[in-house]
């Protein structure tokens, strides 16, 4: 059996990509960050995408708080920008209030519903790294 959040790190395109699987709780997402915050692979400076379809997010809104406050307290908390791609409506609105709450993050972070969405964001972000 797979892991509920499962990532690669693309130490060339300095692009780390998640994808979701299942019931999400404050409990997985805090178990993930810690392993992946010491994973010797990670950079903090990485952009990165969360694939959130086949998840189901399960966090309300004072969980979302303190995923946030762990967040905002680690040394490694990422400062890139990122992408959640989030097609259902409930996921949508979790990551809504995330992002709402998590102003002052570090992170640049952006909620997209389709395919597409992420193929465009990922050509701007790579221009914008380029120049």
């Amino acid at each position: 059996m797979g892991e509920k959040i499962e990532y690669r790190i693309d130490s060339e395109q300095r692009f780390i990509t998640e994808r979701c699987q299942g019931a999400i709780g404050l409990r997985d997402l805090r178990a993930f960050l810690e392993a992946l915050f010491a994973d010797p692979a990670y950079e903090r400076h990485y952009d990165g995408l969360v694939d959130l379809r086949g998840a189901l997010l399960e966090l309300d809104y004072e969980e979302i708080r303190e995923l946030l406050a762990f967040q905002r307290a680690h040394p490694r908390t990422s400062r890139g920008s990122w992408a959640f791609l989030a097609e259902k409506p409930l996921n949508f609105g979790v990551m809504r209030m995330f992002l709402s709450l998590g102003e002052g993050l570090g992170m640049e972070m952006e909620i997209l519903e389709t395919e597409r969405e992420v193929r465009l964001w990922r050509e701007k972000l790579f221009k914008e790294r380029q120049g």
